[in-house]
């Protein structure tokens, strides 16, 4: 059986030994291939770690081309997300992860290279770590470009919470022994697209996302599958939380529906037929709801007592109440 000749890599600046016997040149093309194996093992490990960042405009890119000072070189991605490379004239760079870049310009510098060696990552000296806390859906330390938003940071930890308030966001900064506080109002930029609305973030920088006591929600009560306060957004219609509520009970009274409502300033109440809304389609009988309301579905046994059930409910969640602002008003006083 034959075996396929190789020829031995030889990197640039290593020079094999002027006498070539057996032993030497096995030595030549392993020392060769080892040294490149670590270059490539590095350039795996780096590019694992790196492959999950997202390139954005701002970002400091270090392009390594092994053997090749020519293609090795750090770029800035621009505003239009583009860098000065060879062969890239045109091409965004933006959105693509460092591994798919890395991918890519070994596919492009087959033409002009052997064999090329790529390795892409953005150098940590042109990283920052700030911390994300509070309504976020995952708190904690992430790492951005030193370009970056605080709209950014917020993404990377899962956005924030329906009880987010985004108008009025934290920035904590540490200036030389000295805590300094930046609200940002991120609700306002979202409405404007004003970019001074948005405070460019530092290295240590802690961001802070609050929530109200209240949020927005709606208390579900009566023959639904799953009673409970929920969480809203605007324009939101009364079916929609009670779907969101797991929708009415076998025994539901849909024809006497009690909304209590305090939006305009003073407490409303008003029962709803949201049988016409099925039978007839009848836009009245599914009206909207706001942040803060009440809704009690009765039972069909209980079509008499409807409101006494109503008022044995909203009893119950007084008291409840009543025992939140207490422990609120006692926290309040002992911070």
């Amino acid at each position: 059986m034959t075996h396929p000749v190789t020829e031995p890599i030889v990197l640039r600046g290593v020079k094999p030994p002027e006498k070539h016997t057996e032993g030497s040149e096995v030595l030549v093309v392993k020392s060769s291939s080892v040294f490149a194996a670590a270059f490539l093992a590095v350039g795996l490990v780096l590019s694992a770690q790196a492959s999950e960042m997202s390139i954005e405009p701002g970002d400091v890119l270090s392009i390594v081309v092994q053997g090749q000072e020519a293609y090795t070189k750090v770029v800035t991605v621009n505003s239009k997300g583009m860098i000065d490379y060879p062969y890239m004239n045109n091409v965004p760079v933006t959105g693509m992860s460092t591994g798919a870049l890395q991918e890519f310009l070994t596919y492009k510098l087959v033409a002009v290279v052997s064999r090329p060696v790529v390795l892409v990552s953005i150098p940590e000296a042109y990283l920052i770590a700030v911390s994300v806390l509070g309504q976020v859906n995952t708190p904690g330390v992430v790492q951005l470009s030193t370009q970056s938003s605080v709209q950014e940071a917020i993404q990377k930890a899962g956005g924030g919470t329906a009880m987010a308030r985004l108008d009025g966001i934290k920035i904590v900064r540490e200036v030389e022994g000295n805590i300094r506080t930046q609200i940002v109002n991120l609700q306002e930029f979202m409405a404007t697209g004003d970019p001074n609305l948005l405070y460019p973030l530092r290295d240590g920088d802690k961001i802070i996302v609050p929530g109200t006591i209240q949020g927005n929600r709606v208390n579900i009560m009566g023959a639904v599958a799953t009673p409970g306060f929920y969480y809203i957004f605007e324009n939101v219609k009364l079916l929609d939380v009670i779907t969101k509520a797991g929708g009415f009970t076998a025994n539901a009274k849909k024809n006497q529906v009690w909304i209590v409502s305090t939006a305009s300033g003073e407490t409303i109440r008003r029962a709803v037929n949201v049988d016409k809304f099925f039978k007839k389609g009848d836009a009245n009988s599914n009206p909207e709801i706001y942040a803060g309301d009440s809704v009690f579905i009765p039972e069909k046994a209980e079509a008499v007592l409807s409101w006494e059930g109503f008022i044995a409910y909203a009893r119950d969640i007084t008291q409840l109440l009543i025992v939140y602002l207490t422990v609120v008003r006692i926290e309040r006083e002992t911070s």
